[in-house]
């Protein structure tokens, strides 16, 4: 039986997951970007949740999320939702979480989650780290490496940076309040589908920090300012993360750089996606457009391109 997973009901939806061995009744569903579903499911009286993903794309997501859960799944300082595959094939996966709730954390609640990442801490030189990156995001879509402007952003951090070293670690890779939710005595990190074994030691601390605030003024056209008040915050935050974490960071401008790049590249992945298969309306087309626009003229700031 074919289904149409673009334009679900809770009828097609329960016929789906019957066909899939997936026992439950549907409480609610929701589309996600990405052609992704996740259904809150009830079977004996239990509650969970169900993910399926159906695009090339997001498959490959949900097959990175796996990882991610299972390499920090034994992890005590904080909590994760069981995660299990129940099918995956070329068209579609099905994965099953246990159901979480709570209220949305802030970062100071979350600093567990850097206690265990200073556990994996290790030294690696820039142009392996850029090497990595660029490998990671081919994977997710492989006409990246053709893209003329992050060719020529990577030669550029490597002819001047190459052979210096950072800190890398495991990374959650969307480290944000929306990924976090805390409910009596327990601290839950979710959603771990940009998982990266390694990444810049600082990324999710700037993630949580940076991106919100890029977001917030990236629509302004006023670049020169832009440019100021980024160096403000930047500066703000690496401070409060040295005295909060007791570790001091030297080559912060390249922590920075590698963050800044990455996340240039994140969206640059995404967009040229979204857009070649409609997923991207007008409205958040030119959004992306923006924060794209801005997180260039923060590279071409600090690259001095």
């Amino acid at each position: 039986m074919i289904f149409d997973l673009s334009k679900p009901t809770k009828k097609n939806l329960s016929k789906f997951l019957k066909s899939n061995n997936v026992k439950g009744n549907i409480l609610y569903f929701q589309k996600l970007p990405f052609k992704k579903l996740i259904l809150k499911i009830e079977n004996k009286k239990k509650i969970y949740f169900v993910k399926i993903t159906y695009d090339e794309y997001s498959l490959k997501l949900s097959e990175n999320e796996k990882k991610g859960y299972n390499s920090i799944k034994n992890i005590k300082l904080f909590n994760v939702p069981k995660f299990k595959y129940i099918v995956k094939n070329k068209n579609y996966s099905i994965s099953i979480l246990d159901f979480i709730d709570g209220k949305k954390g802030n970062f100071f609640e979350f600093q567990n989650f850097y206690n265990f990442k200073k556990k994996n801490l290790k030294k690696k030189k820039i142009k392996d780290n850029l090497n990595n990156i660029l490998i990671y995001y081919s994977k997710l879509n492989h006409k990246i490496l053709n893209d003329i402007e992050i060719k020529k952003i990577k030669l550029h951090i490597q002819n001047k940076y190459g052979d210096e070293k950072i800190l890398v670690s495991k990374s959650h890779g969307d480290f944000m309040t929306y990924n976090t939710l805390k409910n009596y005595n327990s601290k839950i990190v979710f959603d771990f589908e940009m998982f990266s074994n390694e990444r810049s030691y600082l990324y999710d601390y700037l993630h949580w920090h940076l991106i919100p605030f890029i977001r917030r003024i990236s629509y302004f056209k006023f670049l020169l300012s832009f440019n100021s008040l980024i160096k403000l915050v930047e500066n703000i935050f690496l401070k409060k993360f040295e005295n909060n974490f007791k570790i001091k960071i030297y080559n912060k401008n390249l922590y920075l750089i590698l963050f800044y790049f990455e996340k240039y590249l994140n969206y640059k992945t995404e967009f040229s996606l979204s857009y070649s298969r409609r997923l991207i309306d007008d409205k958040n087309y030119y959004k992306t457009k923006n924060y794209l626009r801005a997180l260039k003229s923060i590279l071409d700031n600090k690259l001095k391109i």
